[in-house]
C-alpha cells in the first residue's frame, strides 16, 4: 500500500540519518583492535545486541567501580583499573555505553592511555535498535512458513464476513480500553464468527462479552521493554507457534485481523501480536501507530509495518485510548454507532458480589454507599503513599459516617490494604481474597472508584462509575509519551483526574523512580477537595 507522503519524506529522513550513523559506527568496530562497551546496564546490553546484528564482536565491558558480577551476557566485566592492567599495550576500540557520556570526560579517566573513543548519539541509539529489531521481525514474518498476504481494502458491502480475529494480549485496563471497538466490529460484521485473544490472565473480563464467539487465552510473558523482547524475538516466535498450532488458529481463514493496540511502540508483547496477526490466513489485517514525536521511531514502525499488514492507520491527534482505536476503525471504512466501553456481569457474578459483601459486613444492605479504592498499580511509581490514602479515608469519614470503603486489588496489594484498613471499622480489605469477575462485581456495587491509575480505575470507568484517578505523570507533556492523562483519563461525566503539576528532579515526561515518588505531590486534601465536589451530583 503507499504511504502518506508527509510521513513518508520524514521517516526517508530518519533512515536517512540511521544510514549515516551505522556507517561511522561500522568503520569504528571496523578498525585495528579489540572491541570493549563502557557501562554493563541497559545501555550495554541494547548496544550489545546492536553490534551482534552487525557481525561485531565483543570482548568485553567496563564499569568504574569493582562489578557485582564477573560476566554480563556471557561477557567478562572489567574494573576500570583492571581494565588498564589487562589492556596494556594493546590497540583498545571502546564505545561507552551508559546515559549523559562525554568522550572528554572519558579521556581524563585515562590520561595516560590513548584509546578509540566511540558514543553512538542516544536518539540515534534508540532508531539503530528499532530498525534492527525490526527487520529482524520482518524477516521473521516472512519466512515461507508464515502465511500473510497484503491486499487493498476490500469493499466491505460486497463481501461476505465470516471470519474476525481480535488479539489484544497487554494489561486490564488496556483491553477495557478495547471493549469498545469489540462491540463496533461486532456491529459491521454482524454474522462473522469473532474470535478473540487475549491474556490468559484477564480472560474473565470477556467470558459474558456477547460480542465474541470464540474467546482464547494466551500466556502473556515478560520480555523486558520492546528493545529487550527483539533480543528474545526467537524464543517469541517459538512461543507464538506453539500456541497457533496448539488453538488451531492456523486453520481458520481470516476475513480481519484487528490489532487495536498501537503496535511496536510500547511493550514488550506488542511482538507476540505481530507475529499472531502475520501467523494466520487473512485477507486484511488493521493496526494503528500513534505518534508521539519521539525521534521518529513512529513514523519508522509505521513504514515497516505498512510492508507487512494491508491498513496501518497513523494518527496524530492526542485523545483518549479509546478513541484511537474507534479511529482506526473508521479510517478503514467501518462504522462506529457508539463510543462507550463497557462490561458485562452474569447474575452470577452479581450474587457472588452480594455474597461476598453480606459475609463482609455485618448488617449489609444493599442500598449501602461503597467506594471502590484501588491502592496499587502494576508499577511502584504509580502507587500513592499508603499514609495518604489513610488519612483521606479518616478525612471523608469526618465529613459523613455513610460510607463504605472496599480496598482491592490482587496479591501485590495487600500489604498497603492490611495499613489502609487496620482499625477503621468501615473499610473492608478485600486485597487478594477476589477474582477478576469478583472485583469487577464489587466494583459495580460502589458509587465511586478513588484510586491509582490502574486497570480498576479502567473497570470503574467503563462501568460509568463516579472516578477520582491519581496519576504520576503530569499534564505538562501531554502527548510526548505514550502516558498522558488525556489519553488514560476518565470517559464518564462527574469524573477527575488528579495529576502532579511537574516532575520531580531526576524524572522527565514521566516518573522514572522504582518507587512511589512524583505521584506523591498530590495531597489527600486536593483529593478530598474534589471527592466533595462531585459527592453528590
Amino acid at each position: 500500500m503507499g504511504f502518506d507522503t508527509n510521513i513518508n519524506e520524514i521517516s526517508k529522513k530518519q533512515f536517512d540519518i540511521l544510514e549515516r550513523e551505522k556507517e561511522r559506527l561500522c568503520e569504528f568496530c571496523e578498525k585495528e583492535g579489540v572491541l570493549f562497551l563502557y557501562g554493563a546496564g541497559v545501555i550495554g546490553e541494547r548496544i550489545l545486541s546492536l553490534l551482534t546484528d552487525l557481525k561485531f564482536d565483543v570482548s568485553g565491558f567496563i564499569v568504574t567501580n569493582p562489578p557485582l558480577k564477573k560476566y554480563y551476557h556471557n561477557l567478562p566485566v572489567y574494573s576500570l583499573n583492571e581494565f588498564r592492567d589487562k589492556v596494556k599495550g594493546k590497540n583498545i576500540k571502546v564505545i561507552l555505553a551508559f546515559e549523559n557520556a562525554s568522550i572528554d570526560k572519558f579521556r581524563k579517566t585515562l590520561p595516560s592511555q590513548k584509546y578509540n573513543l566511540y558514543k553512538i548519539p542516544e536518539n540515534v541509539l534508540d532508531l539503530m535498535l528499532f530498525e534492527s529489531g525490526c527487520n529482524n521481525l520482518v524477516s521473521i514474518i516472512k519466512k515461507d512458513n508464515y502465511s500473510f498476504s497484503i491486499n487493498n481494502i476490500i469493499e466491505r458491502e460486497k463481501q461476505k464476513i465470516e471470519n474476525v480475529l481480535i488479539v489484544r494480549l497487554d494489561a486490564l485496563g488496556d483491553l477495557v480500553c478495547s471493549t469498545a471497538l469489540i462491540r463496533e466490529v461486532r456491529f459491521n460484521c454482524p454474522h462473522a464468527n469473532i474470535v478473540m485473544v487475549t491474556n490468559n490472565k484477564n480472560i474473565n473480563l470477556l467470558k459474558n462479552c456477547p460480542y465474541i464467539d470464540d474467546l482464547i487465552g494466551y500466556e502473556s510473558q515478560t520480555d523486558g521493554d520492546l528493545y529487550s523482547a527483539f533480543g528474545k524475538i526467537k524464543r517469541i516466535e517459538e512461543r507464538v507457534r506453539e500456541f497457533i498450532e496448539l488453538k488451531k488458529i492456523h486453520e481458520t481463514e481470516f476475513d480481519f485481523v484487528f490489532l487495536p493496540r498501537a503496535l511496536l511502540t510500547g511493550a514488550s508483547a506488542c511482538i507476540d501480536e505481530v507475529l499472531l496477526a502475520a501467523s494466520c490466513k487473512h485477507k486484511e489485517c488493521i493496526t494503528h501507530i500513534i505518534d508521539l514525536d519521539t525521534h521518529g521511531i513512529e513514523k519508522m514502525a509505521y513504514v515497516l509495518l505498512s510492508n507487512i499488514f494491508s491498513r496501518v492507520v497513523f494518527q496524530t491527534e492526542k485523545k483518549h485510548e479509546t478513541e484511537y482505536q474507534l479511529e482506526m476503525l473508521e479510517k478503514s471504512g467501518f462504522i462506529v454507532q457508539e463510543r462507550k466501553n463497557e462490561l458485562w456481569l452474569s447474575e452470577l457474578d452479581r450474587f457472588e458480589a452480594m455474597k461476598l459483601l453480606s459475609k463482609s459486613i455485618p448488617n449489609y444492605n444493599s442500598i449501602d454507599k461503597m467506594i471502590a479504592i484501588g491502592v496499587v498499580g502494576s508499577m511502584q511509581a504509580q502507587n500513592w503513599d499508603v499514609k495518604n490514602f489513610r488519612k483521606l479515608i479518616k478525612m471523608i469519614n469526618e465529613h459523613s459516617d455513610k460510607y463504605i470503603f472496599l480496598i482491592l486489588g490482587g496479591d501485590d496489594a495487600k500489604d498497603a490494604a492490611h495499613y489502609i484498613s487496620e482499625g477503621i471499622e468501615n473499610c473492608i480489605n478485600f486485597a487478594g481474597k477476589t477474582n477478576l469477575s469478583q472485583v469487577v462485581s464489587l466494583i459495580n456495587c460502589c458509587m465511586m472508584y478513588i484510586g491509582v491509575d490502574t486497570g480498576l480505575s479502567h473497570v470503574a470507568d467503563a462501568l460509568e462509575k463516579k472516578r477520582i484517578t491519581l496519576f504520576r505523570f503530569p499534564n505538562d507533556k501531554e502527548g510526548k509519551t505514550s502516558f498522558w492523562v488525556k489519553r488514560w483519563g476518565t470517559q464518564s461525566l462527574n469524573s477527575v483526574n488528579i495529576h502532579p503539576s511537574l516532575n520531580l528532579e531526576g524524572c522527565y515526561m514521566d516518573c522514572q523512580k522504582k518507587y512511589p515518588h512524583c505521584i506523591n505531590q498530590i495531597l489527600p486534601e486536593a483529593v478530598y477537595e474534589q471527592f466533595i465536589m462531585i459527592e453528590n451530583k
